[in-house]
């Protein structure tokens, strides 16, 4: 399930335009490659342990953005927070 709302967050970060992000090039799901600069990472994590009674799960999902310049990088963090 990580994986595939991690997927399902890079594709619709994807396909909005102003925000300039082309999966595998700039925009990753999981870890990014070292050579790569001025990227967006979306990370799934296991949150904390499942709630038995009720039968849910929690996840966490965070967002990097490694760019060059700090305010680059922060107006792409909250571009993303705002959507």
């Amino acid at each position: 399930m990580l994986v595939s709302l991690a997927d399902d967050l890079v594709d619709y970060l994807a396909n909005i335009p102003e925000l300039g992000l082309t999966a595998g090039v700039n925009l990753f799901n999981g870890l990014i490659p070292q050579e790569v600069s001025n990227e967006v990472a979306v990370i799934a994590s296991p949150g904390e342990a499942p709630e038995e009674i009720l039968n849910t799960e929690s996840i966490n999902i965070d967002f990097w953005c490694l760019y060059d310049h700090t305010d680059s990088g922060y107006d792409m963090a909250q571009h993303i927070a705002n959507l």
